[in-house]
């Protein structure tokens, strides 16, 4: 069945690690859309003016899912909107004031607010994805319905926030993880996936005619509704397993690519990057578990080794310090002093190993000594000899 619709997340699928694309190649790949007849909607988390900034000559002419879906438009027509209540909208703004860590950013349909004292750093950081932002005293003097609460969390607890937050909107909304330390509080029944139903019954669209892209937790329920959704090859593993196509990386114009993989050969792109995440992850539980059993046997064997009279006796630092000291006595006493030249740098190795409170305890530090052992032991017999001929 021939493609009618396709639906693409934007940051980590559609744009690059530099929030760019190859627009030139989209150019071509979307007047061949257009020709057949094939819808390009935009799927993303982001407010809608964000969106329609990154296809700014065709921006009237594309269907968005903005908001995570809670915000579609098909060009220009408002098909579907959702937002919190007032009551559940205050909950969470008061439950934000008692996390001073966490940034918050709350849009409504046409507009962006955040907190005066948002450092300005991440004003900046962020300006791009909130294009209109308005800064505000406090967030109880917005007076549109509220879409959307964006945050972003503090790395150092990020689990806790969203534990926290969790047990705060449970039941009256639900957090969407957007990946980057990023989270979307929306309405409880909103979800790209909800929304891709909602144009599928607007177009009247099956879902064998709908291909999709996405990389993160907020796209499953979008990929999980077509037949033919694509999991960017830099998403997850979590992600991976979950879905049987895979697109190449968004750094390599994945999405394009599979787009125009399509339109040139009328099939879908291959899934052998699949088939080979399968087999190196089955191969690396093989290896696992071998080395795992290897380094049992060489345990047991070293144990069984070093418990026989002559391996023991040489794995005992005290044999060599008994070694060292025949050798010099021996060089003292046969009056060979290239021999005690031989030793002076054991000995204060040595001594240095015995006396120094931080290496003793910590024999690889003696290993040199024994390493050098058997040399020091037939220079002796050399030296010894050669006195003995004089």
């Amino acid at each position: 069945m021939a493609i009618k619709m396709i639906a693409v997340d934007m940051d980590g699928t559609f744009l690059d690690e530099n929030s760019s694309y190859n627009q030139e190649r989209f150019n071509q790949i979307y007047q061949i859309l257009k020709e057949r007849k094939i819808r390009f909607v935009v799927a993303s988390g982001n407010p809608y003016l964000k969106l329609q900034n990154c296809f700014p000559e065709i921006k009237d002419e594309l269907t968005y899912i903005a908001e995570n879906g809670g915000y579609i438009i098909d060009q220009g027509e408002e098909l579907f909107s959702a937002h919190l209540s007032t009551q559940d909208s205050q909950l969470i703004i008061d439950a934000l004031k008692t996390m001073p860590d966490v940034l918050c950013w709350v849009c409504t349909k046409e507009q962006s607010y955040t907190l005066e004292i948002l450092p300005e750093q991440y004003y900046q950081m962020f300006l791009p994805y909130f294009p209109n932002v308005k800064k505000i005293k406090d967030f109880k003097d917005i007076k549109e319905p509220i879409v959307k609460f964006a945050l972003y969390l503090p790395q150092k607890n990020v689990s806790e926030r969203i534990h926290d937050l969790t047990e705060i909107v449970r039941q009256k909304a639900r957090i969407v993880d957007s990946g980057h330390y990023c989270i979307d509080i929306i309405p409880q029944n909103v979800s790209k996936g909800h929304a891709i139903e909602i144009l599928m019954d607007k177009l009247d669209i099956s879902a064998d005619e709908i291909m999709a892209f996405g990389d993160a937790e907020n796209d499953i329920e979008m990929l999980k509704k077509v037949k033919y959704g694509y999991v960017m090859e830099n998403a997850k593993d979590f992600m991976k397993e979950q879905f049987q196509w895979i697109a190449p990386s968004f750094n390599d114009e994945g999405v394009l690519e599979v787009i125009e993989h399509y339109l040139k050969n009328d099939s879908f792109y291959n899934t052998l990057l699949k088939a080979k995440l399968q087999v190196d992850s089955k191969l690396k539980e093989k290896i696992e578990d071998f080395c795992q059993k290897l380094d049992k046997w060489r345990t047991g064997f070293n144990k069984v080794l070093f418990s026989l009279p002559v391996f023991g006796l040489l794995a005992n630092m005290a044999f060599f310090n008994l070694i060292l000291i025949y050798l010099c006595y021996g060089a003292i006493r046969k009056r060979i002093p290239e021999m005690v030249m031989v030793l002076m740098p054991l000995l204060l190795s040595d001594a240095i190993i015995v006396l120094a409170p931080v290496i003793k305890g910590h024999p690889r530090y003696a290993f040199p000594i024994i390493y050098a052992m058997p040399l020091v032991f037939a220079s002796f017999l050399f030296f010894k000899r050669k006195v003995t001929k004089k």
